[in-house]
């Protein structure tokens, strides 16, 4: 299993926790997980999500700006 959690970036308090299966790509959950943001309304239009790698895929930055959001999805590599 996994857990991603939301944690608001001024207060550092988690807001949202949801745990899947662990042999499911986070690329894959992302939708998901705007659409979970959504109808919380906890997301709003020109708010900002930072993500890890693990989500970086061309089609969630389009899914990202599609719910008005600023998707921030870092490809860090290391070497």
């Amino acid at each position: 299993m996994k857990v991603k959690i939301l944690i608001d970036y001024r207060t550092l308090t988690p807001l949202f926790f949801h745990v899947y299966p662990a042999n499911v790509h986070e690329n894959m959950i992302y939708p998901l997980i705007l659409e979970l943001l959504k109808r919380k309304k906890m997301i709003r239009f020109g708010d900002a999500i930072i993500m890890d790698r693990g989500f970086y895929a061309y089609k969630n930055y389009l899914i990202g700006i599609r719910y008005g959001i600023v998707p921030l999805i870092l490809p860090i590599f290391q070497v």
